[in-house]
């Protein structure tokens, strides 16, 4: 059956095939290296580019060679240049995220290891909002569909930033910083179509307010077409969003400032789940979850320097949530306070703060997943001080820090870091660091049960059903996961023309989330009938008696210990003033302790099978003549043992042009080396392989 177009048109595989084959010719054809006008990717030395101040790491703005982390930064240039068309596709040119999409809409995206869909040792920020949601433990990222347009950066730091953000930013923490209401004046207009990216449209406005200061609004609206199956059938799994915001930023007396942003969402997209079922054999059935997602935030925050020099800030933000899928739904409502401040007391630097975060949410009770009580409220207080000794000037800096939390859930946990940075020149850093993160757990996890699959019984005369079901444990038995992370890493800028960058790190992780076997059981609702043969007693029902299915219980703990360690390398070269290469190279082992319950080793198996060995990245951005531009992206991505996903490799390319100033005209193909292929079989929930489609869109911009 053709796919849904537009209103009343439809485009066939064989018409898609055609115009994916122009696209690649007329890219391929007007790729001759010509030196064009600046544009602001070009305008920076690879030495300015090291000057980029990063906010992320120290919540403080410090230029990226002193950094004593592994940290990275993508513009919003060349978000723009790279031709994708949101965040989660953004992060996959960060070294060291591991990005797999599921399907059409939904992602696993990770840092050094445990990707899934809700990845829970990555925390995401927004401006300093986290997105990390307490309902399901990681990022949904099919709801957060940002305006890219208004995207200024995005820092991430690989490995633990837990010392100043707190739990959940074991492996690394990733902040999307937007432009300032001042950096977005006057009027954008943004449409794409083509055959995987159907239809978006994006508007913005800027304007100056009379008593000083910046304002913007913006909306947003977008469709993706859906994946196909491994069958080669249709998927279900299309989207649609709607998005709308706004932006105020303005001066107060006394050098302070305030900012005031809010944003509100509505998002329909498609899933498809594996459930169990005990009526007949094959005991399962795929039931189509169309989920609907709908939210809003409201962020403000103000600035201000006393008159002894400290530098002071105070955040606050709320946030409303809600998710509905079929029969399982799910709200929350978050509130946190954030105060820090910044002190110098000669060479050394002093930065402490308090928080705090309210949560209060509410889950439906329908099987096959019931979260019980259905509604509860969670409160975490939270201290943190860090400071950055100069040892030597310009040589040597040590760092040291923690942040203290308390939750309902968690009770206490410090997170203490060690950090020490050696320069010996502007152009060379040299660092090295010891850790301990936590992740807490997600109410969920203690306080909930999920009917997961349910198959044949073997080795009994007759057919029986048996329903294996995941039971949470008391939140006495439940204890946050712990990380202690050994890194180091050098990076070195080569005059104007080379940079690069390599981290190394050695993680343990202790009391991580895991399953053991507990009892088979005769349910007290199931049906006894007289068995035709002569059987004993089947999990505890009466003898000689057949019940009509059998119920396996299995339970949460905390026996999962992992150990990870990897490599990450990143250069980037410029060839001359009109071409310039990116490449980065990552590699990663994990490993478990053995465990003896037979579940726990295939939970076990699960997370080292869905992170890949290694992952390859190479971009090539070139400016043409006549204010035209040509990027390409070759990315490989190794086996996932995890689903059994084979290596891959793909190819994006984009062509645009200025035809004159204010209007930009571009073409991009994406995965461009094949017609389909697969990037990651989620597990929870059961889903089909999803394969994702070769791309093709036209976009255009106008400014004015």
């Amino acid at each position: 059956m053709p796919r849904v177009w537009g209103a009343g048109e439809t485009m066939n595989r064989s018409a898609k095939r055609r115009l994916r084959t122009v696209a690649l010719a007329v890219a391929v054809c007007l790729s001759t290296p010509v030196v064009a006008d600046e544009v602001d990717l070009f305008e920076l030395s690879l030495e300015q580019l090291s000057e980029f101040r990063l906010t992320t790491m120290s919540r403080k703005a410090q230029r990226v060679g002193d950094l004593a982390a592994a940290a990275y930064v993508v513009t919003g240039e060349e978000i723009m240049r790279s031709g994708v068309t949101s965040i989660p596709e953004a992060l996959r040119m960060v070294p060291g995220i591991q990005v797999a999409r599921i399907s059409s809409n939904r992602w696993a995206i990770s840092a050094r290891g445990f990707s899934e869909r809700f990845a829970n040792k990555l925390l995401v920020l927004v401006d300093g909002r986290s997105i990390y949601t307490p309902l399901f433990s990681g990022v949904m990222w099919e709801s957060q569909d940002l305006m890219l347009e208004d995207v200024e950066r995005i820092e991430v730091i690989r490995g633990p930033g837990a010392a100043l953000w707190g739990a959940n930013a074991v492996n690394g923490v990733i902040n999307i910083v937007t432009r300032s209401a001042a950096d977005t004046q006057g009027t954008l207009v943004s449409t794409r179509a083509g055959t995987e990216e159907r239809g978006a449209v994006a508007v913005r406005h800027g304007g100056e307010l009379k008593d000083g200061g910046h304002y913007r609004v913006y909306g947003k609206v977008q469709a993706r077409d859906a994946s196909v199956l491994a069958q080669e059938s249709e998927a279900r799994d299309g989207q649609r969003d709607q998005r709308i915001g706004f932006r105020l930023d303005r001066p107060l007396s006394g050098g302070a400032a305030f900012t005031l942003s809010g944003d509100a969402y509505n998002a329909r997209s498609g899933d498809e789940w594996e459930l169990p079922q005990l009526a007949a054999a094959p005991y399962s059935y795929s039931r189509r979850m169309d989920q609907h997602d709908t939210g809003a935030d409201l962020l403000g925050r103000v600035t201000w320097r006393t008159d002894d020099g400290a530098e002071s800030a105070l955040q606050a933000y709320l946030d409303q949530a809600r998710t509905n899928f079929g029969w399982l739904s799910a709200a929350r409502a978050d509130f946190d306070v954030d105060f820090q401040q910044r002190r110098q007391f000669g060479r050394n630097d002093l930065i402490w703060g308090l928080g705090y975060h309210w949560t209060s949410d509410h889950f439906s009770e329908n099987r096959p997943y019931v979260v019980s009580p259905a509604s509860r409220t969670r409160d975490t207080f939270s201290a943190f001080i860090h400071e950055e000794f100069a040892l030597s000037p310009e040589r040597w800096r040590l760092i040291v820090g923690s942040k203290f939390e308390h939750d309902s859930y968690a009770g206490f946990n410090w997170q203490p870091n060690l950090r020490v940075l050696w320069t010996p020149t502007r152009s060379e850093a040299a660092w090295a660091a010891i850790s301990r993160s936590v992740r807490s757990p997600a109410r969920p996890e203690f306080q909930s049960s999920l009917d997961l699959f349910a198959e044949e019984v073997p080795g009994l005369p007759l057919s029986l059903p048996a329903l294996a079901r995941l039971n949470s444990v008391d939140a006495a038995d439940f204890t946050a996961e712990k990380a202690i992370s050994m890194e180091a890493g050098f990076r070195q800028s080569l005059g104007n023309d080379l940079s690069w960058d390599v981290a190394l790190y050695l993680t343990r992780y202790s009391d991580v989330r895991s399953e053991r076997t507990a009892s088979v059981e005769c349910p007290a609702d199931v049906v006894l009938l007289p068995s035709p043969i002569p059987i004993g007693s089947i999990g505890g029902c009466p003898a000689g008696f057949l019940p009509n299915y059998l119920l396996v219980n299995s339970y949460i703990n905390n026996a999962g210990r992992f150990s990870a360690r990897g490599i990450e390398v990143s250069a980037d070269w410029r060839v001359s003033d009109w071409w310039r290469l990116q490449g980065s190279w990552s590699h990663q082992r994990m490993s478990a302790d053995p465990q003896s319950d037979a579940l726990a080793t295939s939970e076990a198996e699960r997370y080292i099978g869905s992170t890949p060995r290694y992952q390859l990245s190479l971009r090539s951005s070139m400016n043409l003549a006549g204010k035209r531009q040509l990027d390409l992206w070759l990315r490989h991505v190794s086996r996932l043992r995890h689903g059994d996903i084979p290596a891959y490799t793909t190819l994006d390319a984009r062509y645009a042009w200025q035809v004159r100033k204010g209007l930009e005209l571009s073409l991009v193909g994406q995965n461009l080396l094949e017609d389909q292929h697969q990037e990651f079989k989620s597990s929870l929930p059961d889903m089909p392989y999803y394969r994702i489609e070769r791309g093709v869109y036209a976009r255009a911009e106008w400014r004015w």
